[in-house]
């Protein structure tokens, strides 16, 4: 089976009560697709009164027996008149059957010791290093090309050597193509990559800069943030790109391709990879040999193609059709790719 390194989901959090003098907020969490869920990382922010909380470390999550749930907590922002809380962030990982929901309610109570994490961050002026516990992720600082390399264990043994690499050493990172130009973040010398969040359950590292062409002119900008969660083998990644460039409204972009890459260390067998792509009703599957293409193209809101092409470059138009689907955007935006030993999921929310 594939190794998953990155999975996304939608777990539902809601505030379902206003907050009393004494605060007293119920969340319930409801697993709404059928999956069971193990220590799956939930992150969700609360408003809070004015004058209610003034130090998050105060804030605590009890379940309906009262017991405790471990939960790490933060201020977002806070109220101007008197500093107190106005949102707080709370992450955690909780687990869930499939189909059920549980109320969990946020409470002010006495400090308690801070929750054991096998969550480890470490920072050098050239790279940022988190360990989740079977996975190993390095960020470089500068020339930010996504995720510099990953190691993958599932031993439990934290062996992250080069027989757990999971990343070839190729071009990677953001791209966007306007035409036959294409810039690249890892282009930027100049972007800025920090932790911006770290705590027991899981640690943001933010990167900005531009995607830059080869001479160095920018096309765009970027800001990306990397997610990893203690005892995960995955990350999330929120990519966003920002067009500055031009004085005017005639001075406008057409771009022809968005993209994160990642050259994975995968070793082909006679028939090559395999590849799946996720439809509404059907997983599209096959094999892909060296230099071989095959894409998932979304038509329209439900309905897409599985193209296969043997020829690179290529281009959707000249590809020949392999399968038809229908089906919610959001339900086809998953592919995972394997050499029969290991391998990549990746999947895009709001495909």
């Amino acid at each position: 089976m594939p190794v998953p390194l990155l999975l996304t989901f939608l777990m539902l959090l809601t505030l379902c009560a206003g907050a009393s003098a004494a605060l007293d907020v119920p969340l319930t969490l409801r697993e709404p697709i059928g999956v069971p869920r193990r220590e799956e990382p939930i992150t969700c922010g609360v408003p809070l009164p004015k004058g209610v909380c003034k130090d998050p470390s105060a804030l605590r999550l009890f379940d309906a027996r009262g017991g405790e749930v471990p939960a790490s907590f933060a201020a977002a922002n806070r109220w101007w008149e008197d500093g107190s809380v106005k949102w707080a962030h709370i992450s955690l990982q909780r687990s869930l059957p499939a189909y059920s929901e549980e109320t969990l309610h946020l409470r002010i109570a006495e400090p308690r010791k801070a929750a054991a994490s096998e969550l480890q961050v470490q920072e050098s002026p050239s790279e940022i290093t988190v360990t989740t516990g079977p996975m190993r992720v390095r960020v470089r600082k500068q020339h930010f090309d996504l995720l510099d390399q990953v190691w993958l264990d599932g031993s439990g043994a934290q062996q992250f050597d080069d027989a757990h690499v999971m990343l070839a050493d190729r071009p990677r990172g953001a791209r966007v193509s306007e035409g036959s130009r294409t810039a690249w973040a890892s282009a930027d010398a100049d972007c800025a990559v920090t932790v911006e969040e770290a705590n027991p359950f899981r640690v943001v590292i933010r990167a900005e800069g531009r995607h830059r062409l080869a001479h160095g002119a920018p096309l765009t900008d970027f800001i990306t943030r990397i997610m990893a969660y203690r005892g995960k083998s995955y990350v999330t990644v929120s990519h966003a790109f920002l067009v500055r460039q031009g004085e005017s409204m005639s001075d406008y972009l057409s771009l022809h391709d968005i993209s994160l890459v990642l050259a994975l260390n995968l070793k082909p067998d006679a028939e090559g990879l395999r590849y799946r792509f996720g439809g509404s009703e059907t997983i599209h599957e096959g094999r892909v040999a060296r230099r071989e293409v095959a894409s998932l193209y979304q038509h329209g809101p439900d309905d897409y193609g599985v193209f296969f092409a043997s020829n690179e470059p290529w281009t959707g138009w000249r590809m020949g059709a392999k399968a038809q689907g229908k089906g919610h955007t959001w339900r086809t935006g998953w592919v995972d790719l394997s050499d029969g030993r290991r391998g990549m999921t990746a999947g895009v929310r709001d495909f």
